[in-house]
């Protein structure tokens, strides 16, 4: 075990190794672990009343950027299961990752095998995992956000969806379709988070594709850093109810997009939920308490938590695959729970 880091005393000033045991894997706004030392119980409870509310946002922020990260880790295994590019080729060129994609249609299948063999490094994966993913993680993700956040925010005010352009010098794909060379121009979307103490990060599971990996980040940072042109903000949940809307067929889901994915979405999206909800109940806990814990506690609560989604996931795709799922025509008038009655009746 490394010896303890010794800090300046915030009551006196002398070296101590000693700290505040209640925010001592706290992290600063950039997700740095950050401590407060004291070399006595007089010198720590002198200062309470200044520190006690840093001390709040230290820990705040821990449940933050860890939810943050055990957020995209749910992602990326949701993306992997579910992979729905036929992928032929990727190469690097320059710094960016040049694909290329089977000709589908609707009458092909609708999920493939990520192609692991395809890819050379881990920050590769990541951004051919979030490729092409705009509104997934708002609609997919909505429950999961609220439960890790639970406590540190506001679920009405405190968290707001928003699309935004990202700066074209940070597209880290260049895709290659049937009909060449993909040079449009899309919405990235992201999730504005405002802690209690009103400090803002970003929150974005799908940034790798822009080469930002990590899952949380501070707002003005990421949005100076990434970010070109006006934002359009909505209200947080507004993904999850056009999902919602667009499996009910009361919301148009456009030509171009295949409504077996958007159908298997939306169980996904139920299924991670009962998933989590499940995994609560049975340790008698919260996802957003298992934030808070000491570290070891909370790598091995998160650890298990995770292996029940991706097993969940697995059977899913199973199922999917083996049944070859719906057709594109029967998909437009599968409500979520019509493939939840087929999902059950195959397992």
């Amino acid at each position: 075990m490394a010896a303890p880091i010794p800090g300046n005393c915030k009551g006196c000033g002398i070296s101590t190794t000693k700290k505040c045991s209640g925010c001592s894997e706290g992290v600063d706004m950039e997700g740095l672990t950050t401590s407060t030392h004291y070399c006595s119980t007089e010198c720590q409870q002198a200062d309470f009343a200044v520190h006690k509310g840093e001390c709040r946002k230290a820990n705040n922020r821990k449940q933050l950027y860890r939810g943050a990260q055990f957020l995209q880790s749910v992602f990326y295994a949701f993306r992997e299961e579910a992979f729905d590019v036929s992928m032929t080729q990727i190469q690097v060129v320059g710094g960016k990752l040049h694909t290329r994609e089977a000709a589908t249609a609707f009458h092909h299948p609708a999920f493939y095998a990520f192609p692991n063999n395809l890819i050379a490094t881990a920050d590769d994966k990541k951004a051919v995992l979030t490729m092409l993913c705009c509104f997934e993680p708002a609609a997919a993700m909505h429950q999961l956000v609220k439960k890790a956040f639970a406590g540190i925010c506001s679920n009405t005010i405190g968290i707001v969806e928003v699309d935004v352009l990202v700066k074209r010098a940070h597209h880290r794909i260049v895709r290659h379709t049937a009909l060449g060379i993909d040079n449009k121009t899309y919405h990235h979307s992201l999730m504005q988070v405002t802690l209690n103490d009103r400090s803002e990060f970003v929150l974005d599971l799908a940034g790798a594709q822009y080469g930002h990996y990590r899952a949380a980040a501070p707002w003005d940072n990421y949005i100076n850093t990434y970010c070109e042109g006006g934002k359009i903000y909505r209200m947080f949940g507004s993904g999850h109810e056009s999902l919602q809307k667009v499996i009910a067929g009361t919301e148009d889901l456009g030509p171009k997009n295949d409504p077996r994915i958007v159908a298997m979405l939306g169980h996904v999206s139920k299924v991670m939920h009962e998933t989590v909800n499940a995994w609560e109940q049975s340790n008698n806990t919260t996802l957003a308490a298992t934030l808070k814990l000491k570290l070891p506690e909370y790598t091995a609560g998160t650890a298990t938590l995770l292996e029940d989604i991706v097993q969940e996931l697995r059977a899913c795709m199973v199922w999917w695959k083996s049944t070859q799922g719906p057709t594109a025509a029967q998909a437009k008038a599968w409500s979520t729970d019509r493939v939840e009655q087929a999902y059950a009746a195959y397992s």
